[in-house]
């Protein structure tokens, strides 16, 4: 058995990788974890402040990707991020952010188009139970959409569950984009329900990503 560090934004984005590992069927466990909420000397270091590195999710990533692409000499390392919203293609996301440096090949880096809430939409028919909707409601291209995770709240306020509504949408009043509960009932969801085979019928960068874990070498 091997061991992989994984890079994640979020507990949903853990919940997410862990699932594709486990899906994949890859001998890994998950030795180094690095949950992306801190950058070296985190909210005390005044210029990590002064300049919002590490404040937002594929930010962290970003300014701390030459170290990552450092530690693949050791290790696999999985890297999950939000597509960039200055990036059109994926494909593109490597060179704008490490221009001239080469991918060690024992990184994986892998975008969610464009959020990774919109390969959890893919899976049209466990995704409606979970919400309580009928899956003629769910949309039909989730990596379309403009934010999958307001997507997901929109879905929730209409649902006749009021235990959905308390867990997805965020309360009256509140400047919260998601309910409290949103990414602890999400990432349940990916580790418990979500059909991976299901969803990559409809999820172009999730069938990419599953097919890049199930054919990774290490060198």
């Amino acid at each position: 058995m091997s061991s992989v560090a994984i890079v994640i934004e979020d507990a949903l984005s853990e919940g997410v990788i862990r699932r594709l590992i486990h899906h994949t069927h890859r001998d890994w466990t998950v030795g180094v974890r690095y949950p992306l909420h801190l950058l070296a000397g985190g909210r005390s270091n005044p210029r990590n402040v002064e300049e919002r590195r590490g404040l937002s999710g594929f930010g962290q990533i970003k300014v701390q990707m030459p170290a990552f692409n450092n530690l693949a000499k050791l290790r696999p390392i999985i890297v999950l991020t939000d597509l960039d919203v200055h990036v059109q293609c994926p494909g593109d996301l490597w060179g704008k952010w490490m221009p001239n440096v080469t991918k060690h090949p024992n990184l994986i880096l892998r975008v969610a188009i464009k959020e990774v809430e919109a390969w959890l939409l893919a899976d049209r028919d466990n995704m409606a139970d979970l919400l309580s909707i009928s899956v003629g409601n769910m949309p039909a291209y989730p990596e379309a959409l403009a934010d999958p995770k307001i997507e997901i709240v929109n879905l929730a306020r209409n649902s006749p569950s009021d235990e959905v509504k308390h867990a997805l949408v965020p309360v009256h009043g509140s400047t919260a984009e998601v309910g409290r509960s949103f990414d602890t009932t999400l990432a349940h969801f990916a580790r418990n329900t979500w059909d991976i085979d299901a969803a990559v019928k409809t999820s172009n960068s999730l069938n990419r990503a599953v097919k890049a874990l199930k054919s990774f070498k290490f060198t």
